[in-house]
């Protein structure tokens, strides 16, 4: 291999470091988080450990009714301005990781 040809090959690999260095990076951002991080988006409006009018409460609600709701939320079945469109957002591990961790919290009276 001749100089010119090693410094080519040297110049395009650490060009491509950055480009490896970033897919790593996004591998480990979409990484499963937690079910008490992904259910934090949820509390906000349903509330965990407040009563929020109006809402179902998450907390204690046993895993195949939510798991089943937020199906029948991504299908449509189950109409609502707001969870139609968040519900999309979860795939199957995510709702059963969040399905078994809310119905592991103990309800609190508001």
């Amino acid at each position: 291999m001749s100089d010119i040809e090693t410094k080519h090959l040297l110049f395009c690999s650490v060009l491509l470091l950055p480009v490896l260095a970033g897919a790593a990076t996004q591998e480990s951002v979409h990484a499963p988080a937690d079910a008490a991080a992904l259910t934090l988006a949820c509390s906000g409006c349903h509330g965990t450990q407040t009563g929020v009018s109006g809402l179902p409460r998450l907390d204690g609600m046993e895993a195949p009714v939510f798991i089943q709701r937020m199906i029948d939320f991504k299908s449509g079945k189950r109409v609502s301005s707001i969870m139609n469109r968040i519900a999309r957002g979860y795939d199957e591990s995510e709702l059963q990781k969040m399905a078994d961790y809310l119905s592991r919290q103990t309800p609190v009276s508001p």
